[in-house]
């Protein structure tokens, strides 16, 4: 709460300021969509061409935290999570859907079921979502939950799927070639194929297993990666599942030397695989292998800069680069770093955002999805204290003028030898009973806040991490004293605000 008021104050100093110091032209401006969620458009300036950096917070205060998002197919971007609002000591599932210039076209959170929380979401065939998630009303009791959306963020149904006492949550979601729904639920790591309707079509359980990713195969199939034990134990291991649920191949992933993690497997261009993960002996590396189209190793990567790094999500770029987007431990806690790999896995560029964060979310035993791929760049997004902080960049990395992002220092470097073992898992179906849920749904007025402003600004940042934090774990203020906001400031203005 104290940090809403300040963050008023400062507004308010900011525009007395630049209107009657400087006598400029006031820059903000407040405007309603349709649905009434507020915007308020920051007095820094605008983003930068088609690429942009932009907080958002709950206007009303409260907490916004990140469980997943995708890039829809006008060019925007579903995000979803968890709001819990002022004083509040639960949450509830909570839907925003952004254009592709990153203003909020609508924002919701569904009530009637308590601290209840979105870990995934995916566009049905059509138009509209469905967000996965879970619901905890008891302490180590809850169910998995799924909702549907329409386009405008109308809620359709929420349903309630439960087969026992254990905690329970849909922590993917992944689109199906024939307009159905991949998902993969925590309890007993099982992959369900349903309808948009939420009608289970198929399920079958890899118990004992730790499901991370679910990607869908130009076969109508998905492949899973992950561990062969919960809690990230064990070795990598991932199966091909065909699109009637049988499992056609699995595979794991060990070496004599170091621990690994697999945290991503996605099908390439070429109907090879590339997994990402980390790899541990002195300090975690990232650890990248791409393998054919029956999961034998073709070659295989560490990628280090003497922190504590791991791989969170891949994708294919444009050129048929690699992708990848790590955690690193820049600050002692993890900021995102992004680099590109060539087809035989050796850097060509790589940046750091040092405000962007996150990978692991408190309601699922797994990370986010924070990495999504557009048609002209991509899109990452994560958590900020309370509020949520997306940035699209172009094919490098980059968005032009903006020096939030700077370059990284890793190196690549051979791994030791990998065995590969053909494994069988013994699949079990499961009972799932199915229970409509009584809901209600409100808009979340939502604040956004551009981060990133023509090329007229002057960095103050180092020229290398790491960099002092402040009491917000931002960037120490400039030595010259003046206040700065996200590592630039304006010449024509005596302080901005985060």
């Amino acid at each position: 709460m104290l940090r809403i008021i300040l963050r008023t104050v400062l507004l308010v100093a900011l525009l007395v300021v630049e209107v009657l110091s400087l006598n400029l032209p006031s820059r903000v401006s407040a405007s309603f969509s349709e649905d009434q969620s507020f915007q308020l458009i920051h007095p820094k300036g605008a983003s930068s061409g088609d690429y942009w950096a932009i907080h958002y917070a709950a206007e009303a205060g409260g907490e916004l935290d990140l469980g997943d998002m995708k890039v829809t197919s006008d060019g925007g971007t579903i995000i979803v999570g968890t709001h819990a609002p002022l004083l509040s000591t639960v949450g509830n599932i909570w839907i925003m859907k952004l254009a592709g210039n990153g203003v909020v076209s609508w924002s919701k959170e569904i009530l009637g079921v308590d601290n209840a929380s979105a870990v995934a979401v995916e566009e049905v065939t059509g138009g509209g979502y469905v967000v996965g998630g879970n619901t905890y009303e008891h302490e180590g009791d809850g169910d998995a939950f799924l909702a549907s959306l329409s386009a405008d963020g109308t809620v359709l149904w929420t349903k309630r799927y439960s087969n026992d006492d254990r905690p329970d949550s849909f922590i993917k979601i992944e689109a199906a070639s024939d307009g159905n729904l991949f998902v993969v639920r925590r309890l007993q790591d099982q992959l369900l194929k349903i309808t948009p309707d939420g009608e289970i079509l198929w399920q079958v359980s890899f118990d004992f297993h730790a499901v991370e990713s679910v990607q869908a195969t130009s076969d109508g199939g998905v492949v899973l990666g992950g561990m062969t034990e919960v809690n990230w134990a064990g070795d990598p291991w991932i199966a091909r599942v065909n699109a009637q649920g049988d499992v056609l191949w699995e595979r794991k992933y060990w070496a004599g030397a170091g621990d690994r993690v697999l945290w991503q497997a996605k099908e390439t261009s070429n109907g090879s695989f590339i997994i990402v993960g980390s790899y541990y002996e002195e300090n975690s590396k990232v650890w990248v292998a791409n393998l054919s189209h029956n999961g034998t190793v073709l070659w295989e990567r560490l990628y280090d800069n003497s922190r504590d790094d791991y791989a969170m999500a891949v994708f294919e770029g444009q050129n048929n680069n690699i992708v990848v987007l790590a955690n690193d431990a820049v600050y002692g806690d993890t900021r995102y770093s992004l680099f590109s790999l060539d087809g035989s896995g050796d850097l060509q560029w790589q940046r750091l955002y040092p405000n962007l964060r996150g990978g692991f979310t408190g309601t699922t035993r797994g990370n986010l999805n924070p990495l999504q791929a557009t048609d002209d760049g991509f899109v990452m997004a994560g958590n900020y204290d309370d509020e949520i902080l997306v940035y699209k960049v172009d094919e490098s990395g980059l968005i032009q003028g903006c020096n939030l992002i700077l370059d990284n220092d890793f190196t690549q470097e051979a791994i030791p030898h990998t065995t590969v073992e053909a494994v069988t898992t013994t699949t079990v179906s499961y009972s799932t009973q199915i229970s409509g849920e009584p809901f209600s749904a409100q808009n979340v007025f939502i604040e956004r806040d551009i981060q990133c402003e023509p090329p007229n600004i002057t960095p103050y940042l180092q020229s290398s991490p790491p960099w002092g934090d402040d009491l917000y774990g931002q960037p120490e203020l400039d030595p010259s004293g003046t206040m700065s906001d996200w590592g630039c400031f304006t010449t024509s203005t005596a302080m901005a605000i985060n």
